[in-house]
């Protein structure tokens, strides 16, 4: 199927998900929690927000200051732009095209992606690990035990994959293919962290452990805005494990499917279906509404 069809298709996929649940949970339920919601909190979930993406940002900008130096608000223009991109594309893979958009800062695409790569395997393991302590939790062990071993098992067969010589010849030769060459520095970047930088490396997975903290506060902020407080254990591991799920590329941004897995999993904790989906539908009003004031106001700087 064509590329632009397929991104078509994720869209109208992800609408229609999102229709089915407004019409299994129904509208006029919908529309009375949005009645009833408390601004305030919902106000404090949006600084909330502000604070995840700038860590995000810091996140990336820690490991790229070690390869290229560049000042900090600069690169925030291009992490906002390169975030806006992520969050129309499916798994936000997007993010990746912070490497377009740094394409005049003299720095190779291939290290700038392998940064962003570094980022989301560190935040893979970190929302993957705690996801699966939230199945130990809501579903049975044996289950929880073999998706752990799972888990881990891709985790470690992708590192591997992608930092052996085999790996990399692979992506070269069938993936990247002519593409390849506006990959260079990519593996030098990978064993550049690996080898030197460990320590920077953690402290991108402790950032990312902030980083999460202030998106379960986002959570339960909402929550209690439409009048539901909801344990912050509870939505710190649903949150993961919402995040697992929304990582695979079915739609576009995850539409849909988030709000379907969050309705289920936070029903099992006996959450009303009607907060939990205002909760995200408000969640996804402040994410557009950001990206489009974000992509506004960087385009004209």
């Amino acid at each position: 199927m064509n590329k632009k069809l397929l991104n078509i298709a994720r869209i109208f996929l992800g609408v229609f998900i999102l229709f089915l649940l407004f019409w299994r949970v129904g509208v006029d339920k919908i529309y009375d929690a949005f009645s009833r919601a408390d601004l305030i909190f919902v106000l404090l979930s949006v600084f909330a927000f502000l604070l995840v993406v700038f860590i995000s940002s810091v996140n990336v900008y820690i490991l790229l200051s070690r390869i290229k130096k560049i000042n900090f608000v600069k690169f925030l223009r291009f992490y906002l732009l390169g975030w806006v991109t992520g969050q129309v594309s499916p798994g936000k893979i997007g993010e990746f095209s912070l490497a377009y958009y740094m394409k005049n800062e003299n720095v190779q695409s291939g290290k700038i992606v392998a940064v962003v790569l570094l980022d989301k395997l560190i935040s893979l393991i970190f929302v993957g690990g705690t996801a699966l302590v939230g199945f130990l939790f809501f579903f049975r062990e044996k289950f929880a035990f073999e998706a752990i071993l799972l888990f881990f098992g891709i985790v470690f067969g992708v590192i591997v994959f992608f930092f052996s010589n085999t790996g990399r010849t692979f992506i070269k030769k069938y993936i990247l293919r002519k593409y390849s060459i506006h990959f260079k520095g990519f593996s030098k970047a990978l064993n550049f962290f690996l080898l030197k930088q460990k320590k920077f490396l953690f402290y991108d997975f402790l950032l990312t452990a902030l980083r999460m903290f202030f998106v379960v506060t986002m959570f339960s902020l909402l929550f209690i805005a439409f009048g539901t407080r909801v344990d912050f254990l509870t939505v710190f591991l649903n949150v993961c494990m919402i995040g697992v799920i929304t990582s695979l590329p079915i739609t576009t941004g995850g539409l849909g499917v988030r709000e379907s897995a969050a309705t289920f999993l936070f029903g099992l904790s006996g959450v009303e279906a009607s907060v939990v989906l205002s909760a995200y539908l408000c969640n996804i009003v402040i994410n557009y509404l950001f990206a489009f004031l974000s992509f506004f106001f960087t385009k004209n700087v």
